[in-house]
């Protein structure tokens, strides 16, 4: 990492010496994720009587991309204090955001979990979606 790098790692509020978040954690992190999605799913069918699986997806898509965009993180990711960074530890531009949650964890999914998989065999612990996005999971400070 460069001495610039370091700087900016620094004034993110992440430590210079950034913790990768590997597999386990970030799969616990999206499970929590689910759990909350699927009540707020639960909550939209009753009002909204359009097909269940057509809810979820569109559901699913507009939270992590949404809550990615705006807080680099998602609430799973909160209650676990990580985050998804740039490699300068700065917050994920939107078209990154897009590319990382839509485009690369579509094709992590039809690779069949393969992109996923690459997190836990990965040096800085990047998925597929990572890798595509150029962002990077850490732990905060």
């Amino acid at each position: 990492m460069t001495d610039t790098a370091r700087e900016a790692w620094a004034n993110s509020g992440i430590s210079s010496s950034p913790t990768y978040v590997g597999f386990w954690p970030r799969l616990g992190a999206f499970i929590l994720d689910l759990l909350a999605l699927s009540g707020a799913n639960n909550i939209l069918m009753a009002l909204w009587d359009k097909s269940p699986a057509r809810i979820f997806w569109l559901l699913l898509a507009l939270y992590f991309l949404v809550m990615t965009g705006i807080w680099d993180q998602t609430l799973g990711k909160m209650v676990l204090g990580i985050k998804v960074v740039t490699r300068e530890g700065d917050g994920v531009p939107w078209g990154n955001v897009f590319l990382r949650e839509i485009v690369g964890k579509f094709l992590s999914l039809v690779l069949l979990g393969f992109g996923f998989f690459l997190i836990a065999f990965d040096l800085h612990k990047q998925g597929l979606h990572d890798r595509l996005a150029h962002t990077y999971v850490v732990k905060e400070v």
